[in-house]
């Protein structure tokens, strides 16, 4: 039985990056619903773990604390390595909305005024996928993952590391105040592409709740697209490493108008490759298929 909701509560894992996408949410379901009263609800974190956050978020859905989640899609693949609709199905959740991208662009940070001269570049980042990029663009730096970008940036103010390798997305809604003794680089979107769905923000709601025609005003078709796209082909090349030999693997989709390019970024077993398809998006079959097949001959010939 659908409810009526006078209000609708939009719940958030209480991380900064995260309040920050509840809140850009609030103001967009505010504008297209003007006779309700949007309310963000912080879910306080309990271990700090991967993949809590959805856990949590899926948790508070199903005990009715509140009535949609915003999550970012890696959070989401964090938890359990599935499809969308399977993982949500296996919790009666569905997908309300696909929001637009946040950003695709990479930064380098570093502290201002930085002076002295190291040896070994330290360098730290705040996805695991990124890594392999970095250390193949920086081979004789060391490398290390943090849980977050406030993780990575508290490491820099303590002089832990060198610079950091963040997403522009959040660099652009963390507190400037909190941060403002960093230097801020545009640096090379094609090399340091963002994680699989990284910048992508989701709306998820109960399955059958009624919530869809708020938030379906909101639907961003060609981020629908890429989503979707991104995981078919991450799905298809992982059925052909029959032997386990990938130790890294992340698509990046970007549709626009009727065009599509599609970045595969790969290791297997110590060697990066990267593969570039474009095309129209009628042709995407035919583009995936020229993907599958490259990724075949290096699985085979290596």
């Amino acid at each position: 039985m659908r409810r009526d909701f006078a209000y609708i509560r939009v719940g958030v894992y209480a991380s900064t990056l995260s309040i920050r996408l509840g809140e850009q949410v609030v103001k967009k379901l505010q504008r297209v619903n003007r006779d309700k009263y949007i309310e963000l609800v912080r879910i306080k974190p309990v271990t700090r773990k991967k993949g809590e956050e959805f856990e949590l978020l899926a948790n508070a859905l199903q005990g009715d604390k509140i009535d949609m989640a915003a999550i970012f899609l890696d959070k989401l693949y964090q938890s359990e390595d599935d499809k969308i609709e399977r993982i949500l199905k296996k919790r009666g959740l569905s997908l309300a909305t696909v929001m637009p991208r946040e950003s695709e662009e990479t930064v380098l940070v570093k502290k201002r005024f930085q002076s002295q001269k190291e040896d070994k570049l330290s360098i730290c980042t705040d996805s695991s996928e990124r890594l392999i990029q970095i250390e193949d663009r920086f081979p004789e730096s060391s490398t290390e993952v943090f849980e977050g970008v406030n993780s990575c940036l508290r490491e820099l103010s303590r002089g832990n590391v060198s610079c950091a390798i963040l997403p522009m997305y959040a660099i652009k809604v963390m507190s400037k105040d909190k941060y403002r003794g960093f230097e801020y680089l545009n640096y090379d979107r094609k090399r340091f592409i963002p994680s699989m769905g990284q910048g992508i923000p989701l709306l998820i709601e109960r399955d059958g709740e009624g919530l869809e025609l708020s938030s379906k005003r909101l639907l961003d078709g060609d981020a629908a697209y890429e989503v979707f796209m991104e995981r078919e082909i991450y799905d298809k090349i992982k059925e052909l490493d029959k032997e386990n030999r990938l130790d890294y693997l992340t698509i990046n989709a970007k549709a626009s108008l009727n065009k599509l390019d599609i970045n595969v970024f790969l290791d297997i077993e110590g060697c990066a490759f990267r593969i570039n398809k474009k095309g129209d998006k009628l042709d995407k079959n035919v583009i995936t298929s020229k993907i599958l097949e490259e990724v075949n001959d290096m699985l085979i010939g290596l």
